[in-house]
């Protein structure tokens, strides 16, 4: 896969299309890879994104275990939570900009016996065609670093929750220990690397333009800002997954040492270790739409 990259801040209409028009592209063409990534592949990768995943629903089943839930997934991939919520009893509406992944979901839920349940549809996270609070429950995982205007699409997500529903999602963690212990990605020495790129350009030099597709990672401070500017209160936050590590991009693990370090870093960060609690790949974060009365308080 890809490395992420910085995606520029402001991006007017016209880059919104082009990017929006490249991460559908690379959805569709990488649909078979998402089916794997949580299969039995016993790679490093694939094992933190079960991790995520196991999270995920432990706490969405927390939140729909009393009485069946009205729960929208926007960015639904190839459908494992909404069809596991489906399966708990939830009328879900399973949304993502990839046909494919559409396909994938429906596919999915038939097998599952659950198709009755379950409306798969595509659609646009940025302008969701649902009516104002109508849902219990709003899913985004793994949704935010491919988003060009998060700041929208949580504005969106919060419209259609009811008051005291909840939002629950994922986002790509920029403060990760690998990133911490790669000089090359390390936030700490951004300053360092542009003052080098600058002078570099300054001195004639034509750097490589990169072939990824721009991604967005953000602090856990950035997301809870953009929580708290959506309406929503952050209610619980947790990190998970560590790697894989690199050195100037290189790995250093292979990853059967990977997934060892992973199991015996996760359990530390879940206790609240310092320096490992706010450290892993992805940020999880539960948030709930106030009510009526706790909104005006």
């Amino acid at each position: 896969m890809n490395r992420p990259v910085a995606l520029p801040a402001d991006c007017g209409p016209g880059a919104s299309r082009v990017h929006q028009q490249r991460v559908d592209a690379f959805f569709e063409t990488t649909a078979g890879y998402w089916r794997a990534i949580y299969g039995e592949d016993r790679r490093l990768e694939s094992t933190i994104y079960r991790e995520r995943h196991a999270r995920i629903l432990s706490l969405a089943s927390g939140l729909v275990a009393e009485a069946p839930s009205r729960v929208l997934e926007v960015g639904c991939g190839a459908g494992l939570v909404a069809v596991a919520l489906a399966e708990r009893g939830c009328r879900v509406t399973a949304m993502d900009a990839s046909p494919t992944m559409i396909s994938m979901t429906r596919e999915r839920a038939a097998a599952a016996g659950v198709a009755a349940r379950l409306a798969a549809r595509v659609g646009d996270v940025h302008a969701l065609d649902l009516p104002d609070r109508c849902v219990d429950l709003v899913l985004a995982v793994g949704l935010l670093p491919w988003l060009h205007s998060p700041d929208r699409a949580l504005t969106e997500m919060a419209r259609v929750l009811r008051p005291g529903g909840h939002l629950l999602l994922t986002a790509d963690n920029r403060g990760r220990l690998s990133n911490l212990l790669d000089p090359r990605r390390s936030p700490w020495l951004a300053p360092a690397r542009q003052g080098l790129k600058k002078l570099l350009q300054a001195c004639g030099w034509r750097l490589p333009r990169s072939g990824s597709l721009d991604v967005r990672m953000h602090t856990i401070c950035e997301i809870d800002a953009l929580l708290a500017s959506a309406g929503l209160r952050k209610l619980k936050g947790l990190t998970v997954g560590f790697g894989p590590f690199s050195m100037f991009s290189r790995p250093v693990l292979s990853d059967r040492r990977g997934v060892w370090l992973q199991r015996r870093l996760q359990p530390l960060a879940d206790r609240g270790l310092p320096g490992l609690r706010t450290t892993g790949s992805h940020y999880v974060v539960l948030a709930r739409k106030p009510l009526a009365c706790e909104a005006a308080a």
